[in-house]
């Protein structure tokens, strides 16, 4: 049988998050959240966006102000960069851009994250 879903009472735990002050997800981490990497694609910063909002519609506690602050992030580290019609794949430990592409597959992330958010409201 699937595990049992966690009751509503029980916060939620902060994203694990890249050893920065971005706030941003890790890449990638063991299953015992060590070994996080120093870097942070966009993707799973709109996968953390909308599992913040699945909890936050269960009522868990701390929730919305992950969803918060993962808005905040994919707009100030990932979509309010000076990138011409485009976005910011991934950040480094001090939010600065590292990579030199835009893969097309992150904007199907970020619109069904985005259209999560606001239906959310």
């Amino acid at each position: 049988p699937p595990p049992a879903p966690a009751p509503a009472t029980a916060p939620v735990p902060g994203p694990n998050v890249a050893p920065d002050a971005t706030g941003a997800v890790a890449d990638t981490m063991r299953p015992d959240g060590a070994g996080q990497s120093a870097t942070a694609r966009c993707w799973p910063q709109t996968e953390a966006l909308k599992a913040a909002i699945a909890l936050e519609k269960r009522g868990v506690s701390g929730a919305t102000a992950l969803r918060r602050q993962m808005i905040d992030v994919l707009f100030d580290h990932y979509l309010a960069q000076p990138v011409s019609g485009g976005w910011v794949d991934a950040i480094d430990p001090n939010g600065k851009p590292i990579a030199a592409d835009m893969p097309a597959s992150t904007l199907y992330h970020v619109v069904c994250a985005l259209a999560e958010h606001l239906q959310a409201d």
